[in-house]
């Protein structure tokens, strides 16, 4: 059966990309989901480790 590009190759080239697409709609979409507490993890751990002592306060933001 011939479609519009012809041939199988065609078709196995577009199905590529198309999963291509697929997976990369997949994958910022898990980001974008994960961004928010992936965010908060590294402030709360960038926080404990900028501490000038083990029991000290972090530092504040901004100044």
């Amino acid at each position: 059966m011939r479609g519009r590009f012809g041939n199988e190759s065609g078709q196995a080239v577009v199905e590529y990309i198309l999963m291509l697409v697929v997976a990369l709609s997949i994958v910022v979409g898990i980001s974008k989901g994960m961004r928010g507490s992936l965010m908060g993890l590294w402030k709360s751990l960038t926080q404990e480790v900028s501490a000038a002592c083990p029991g000290c306060p972090p530092p504040r933001e901004g100044g």
